[in-house]
């Protein structure tokens, strides 16, 4: 058996209990399940720093008082992640991860998706420590400016850029006493990108 075979098998034997018949997942791994599933579902296309950085965010958020204090309410919380709001097959599986197949849940029809979903399950084990410095600078906040609604840019705007990844602006609120910079976002180019 060839090196690329055998990567594959060992893959795919990974991806069993990702993709395969739901079972109930022990309840260590239901925080996990949805950071993968996030991060899979905002960043899979912008690889392991940009579902990295997702996570990050949900884990800056478990840290803050205004959030909730584990990852799955923290990504259910309403209006808060596009994808959790707009795909109902989604928000089912990550209000019960324990039983959700992965896979279904984020639409990873094909075998390249199926591995960015190993990818993401991967990092999510690691998301909360590594890397030691937080790549989206205490990111409390992203947004895709091709992808948002133009009404919520003014919000978004009046926050603190603390990182650009891929496509997405990272934001934080500013601190104390901090003096403000321009603007998070540009909002006039955000809503000429969503033009037809």
């Amino acid at each position: 058996m060839r090196w690329g075979s055998m990567f594959a098998a060992g893959v795919l034997l990974g991806l069993c209990g990702l993709v395969g018949e739901a079972k109930a997942a022990p309840p260590a791994d239901r925080d996990r399940r949805c950071l993968a599933m996030i991060a899979y579902a905002e960043a899979a296309n912008e690889g392991a720093l940009g579902m990295l950085a997702v996570m990050r965010v949900v884990h800056n958020r478990i840290a803050d008082r205004s959030f909730a204090d584990d990852a799955c309410a923290v990504v259910l919380q309403r209006g808060q992640f596009q994808p959790v709001s707009e795909q109902p097959s989604l928000r089912q599986a990550m209000a019960r991860p324990e039983t959700a197949n992965l896979a279904q849940a984020v639409g990873a029809n094909t075998r390249e998706a199926r591995l960015r979903l190993v990818e993401a399950w991967r990092l999510a084990a690691v998301a909360a420590v590594w890397p030691a410095r937080d790549p989206t600078g205490g990111a409390l906040y992203f947004v895709n400016p091709r992808l948002m609604n133009p009404d919520l840019c003014p919000w978004f705007a009046k926050l603190k850029r603390s990182a650009v990844i891929g496509e997405h602006v990272f934001m934080r609120e500013y601190g104390p006493g901090e003096a403000k910079a321009v603007p998070a976002l540009a909002c006039a180019r955000a809503a000429a990108a969503r033009s037809p």
